[in-house]
């Protein structure tokens, strides 16, 4: 997933049936490009 975003991706595996997915970034353009990104 890193590689698709261009940034730093944590995925948090609390068990098989929950978690968490962390999408880092630095500026608002990068904000902007990751939304675009989950939109499509």
């Amino acid at each position: 997933m890193s590689e698709s975003f261009g940034h730093k991706v944590e995925i948090d595996a609390k068990n098989k049936k929950s978690g968490g997915i962390t999408i880092s970034y630095n500026t608002s353009d990068e904000l902007e490009s990751i939304i675009s990104k989950l939109s499509n």
